[in-house]
């Protein structure tokens, strides 16, 4: 274990012929996190221990990135990379830009979402909805989408709304607002008529006393009062909507450009400034200008580049701090650092999180035997996860395989799941309620045991036997479910502090862990003489700091690790810790 710090050594090769090349190499060695909860954590000795604290560049992944107010959380993926049915790079629809769109395909039902990671991504009233639209056929399908399908946990309450084209093979343009019941909707339909092949500039608004308008090229089409109800769950779809548990599907044919979404009812004079500017070759302002400047939450242009394959080894590293030297890593759609983490002192002031889609993102935490239990082999999977309203899928937060264990939320229900392989048991109460908690699943070798948040929440007698697996394991995702619209079972939310331990935690060690991360008490710190007039520093957690002066300033030791031997110098030395 060398310490921690930068190092840099000269690489020779020689080949059969004697030739030699050199080059300088550096070598990173990461301290270890110092919170009390990675104390804690660290002291049962962890065969992986990923706390998730990383803050690197995402890996490449198809994106149409959001302009508006609400910024990075509001981007949208493609989770089906260089999809046959979505055709990228096309021109679009302004006459003063050559910013391209997006072609889309029903026939594939294939789509872009903007994840749920926060509750301004429900659309509720009031609302505009702008979008530029060429058709290619009649057949009815959704250019935006909200819900449509069974509402949060598979419930008979369906809500949102669907901003779509066409239907009854009639060339008009549809808005259609759910509410209370099954497949209850209400609607406000343009007349038939417009020409497949053409674009048309398409606005929606919705208004609190339920009053909602459609305007085409800047005139008025359709309005009336239509009943609403917002939906809780479904991501925000573009291509595509009426989400049913794992998908989509009223894919519409046509391409979509400059896809916009408001907080407020535009104007009709801000509506026919939009269209102006999309139509007049040498407007004053530019049309995105003109967009922005109404303050839209959701602005996509459309523009994502045509697809170029990743190489694997951009996506950036999930350090593992445990006895194993696998290292994990974060896949497209995965965002290192990208929201808060829990809120509780024993994990520093600032903790941070990865967010997690629920439709194709996760942390591949790779393999290591260790991970693969066999029958009998007590051990343990540990993780602090925050559920989005979720839809009736299964989502795992982390996973070794169908034929070995995992850990889930039940979305139909919001009930923890712990498989251990030999049987499995669910808790009593639901955990997808948007708060942040702490969850452990136990195999001793005879009983599984479900924690949460340092408590019991259920235990049986363990069935069956181990199968084991091959496969890698995941953070967030099961590596058997990853096929998108059909079995994924990725979780929809955020996770951090993920561990895995090759004996079975009793409920004490669990307990201390949450009450370290919630409770901490203060660090312990002592200093023992050594020859040479030289003292060793011992600590429990924190970051070890120094100063010249007893009043500071104090910066933190560089390269310090436990024990940490004070160098002999002739200068006075102040030592103090830092309790996160």
């Amino acid at each position: 274990a060398a310490t921690p710090g930068v190092y840099s050594f000269d690489v020779v090769i020689t080949n059969a012929y004697g030739m030699t090349t050199g080059s300088i190499s550096t070598l990173t060695v990461l301290a270890q996190p110092t919170t009390a909860s990675a104390a804690a954590i660290r002291n049962l000795d962890p065969a992986g221990y990923w706390p998730l604290q990383e803050t690197n560049s995402p890996a490449p992944v198809m994106i149409e990135t959001n302009l508006g107010s609400l910024g990075a959380p509001g981007n949208a993926y493609y989770p089906n990379t260089n999809s046959p049915y979505i055709t990228l790079g096309v021109p679009g629809a302004l006459a003063s830009d050559t910013d391209t769109a997006a072609t889309f395909n029903s026939g594939g039902q294939t789509w872009a979402f903007v994840p749920r990671s926060t509750p301004a991504l429900t659309i509720a009233p009031p609302f505009t909805l702008e979008a530029w639209f060429k058709p290619q056929n009649s057949v009815y399908g959704v250019i935006l989408g909200e819900g449509g399908g069974a509402s949060l946990n598979g419930g008979p309450t369906y809500g949102g709304f669907q901003f779509g084209w066409a239907g009854g093979n009639q060339t008009r343009f549809e808005l259609q607002l759910y509410s209370y019941g099954i497949n209850k909707f209400a609607a406000i339909d343009t007349p038939s008529g417009y020409a497949t092949g053409n674009w048309y500039h398409y606005v929606a608004t919705y208004d609190t006393a339920s009053n909602a308008v459609i305007y085409i090229n800047d005139v008025l089409a359709a309005a009336g009062k239509l009943a609403f109800v917002p939906d809780t769950w479904s991501p925000l779809t573009i291509g595509n909507g009426k989400w049913t548990g794992i998908s989509a599907a009223r894919g519409v044919s046509g391409t979509i450009d400059e896809l916009a979404v408001y907080t407020n009812v535009l104007s009709a004079a801000e509506i026919a400034a939009h269209f102006a500017a999309g139509t007049n070759a040498n407007p004053a302002t530019s049309y995105k200008q003109t967009i922005l400047n109404d303050y839209p939450l959701l602005y996509y242009r459309m523009d994502n580049p045509v697809y170029v394959t990743p190489n694997a080894a951009e996506s950036p590293m999930a350090v593992n701090y445990g006895s194993t030297t696998v290292e994990g890593a974060f896949l497209p759609g995965t965002v290192p650092g990208g929201v808060g983490g829990p809120a509780v002192p024993g994990l520093g002031p600032a903790p941070i999180a990865s967010p997690m889609n629920g439709i194709f993102s996760c942390i591949d935490a790779g393999y290591d035997p260790t991970f693969n239990p066999a029958t009998g082999q007590p051990f343990t999977a540990f993780v602090w996860f925050k559920g989005n309203p979720a839809d009736n899928r299964m989502q795992t937060l982390m996973g070794h395989g169908s034929n070995s264990w995992s850990l889930a939320v039940n979305g139909a229900n919001g009930r923890l799941v712990w498989n251990s392989g030999a049987g499995s048991i669910t808790s009593s109460s639901a955990y997808n309620d948007g708060g942040w908690h702490q969850s452990a699943g136990v195999y001793d070798g005879t009983e599984n045991y479900l924690y949460v948040d340092g408590a019991l929440a259920a235990s049986s007698p363990a069935t069956g036997s181990i199968t084991g697996s091959m496969d890698d394991l995941y953070v967030g995702g099961d590596p058997d479910f990853t096929v998108i619209g059909l079995n994924e079972r990725y979780f929809a939310g955020a996770l951090a502090q993920a561990a895995f331990f090759t004996n079975a935690l009793s409920s004490t060690q669990i307990q201390s862990i949450y009450l370290a991360a919630t409770a901490p008490t203060p660090p312990a710190f002592e200093a023992l003489t050594q020859s040479s007039n030289q003292l060793e520093l011992n600590w429990t957690y924190g970051t070890l700091q120094t100063s010249t002066n007893v009043l500071g300033p104090y910066l933190n030791v560089i390269n310090q690790e436990v024990p940490f031997l004070v160098p002999t110098t002739n200068a006075q030395q102040f030592f103090r810790l830092r309790s996160y």
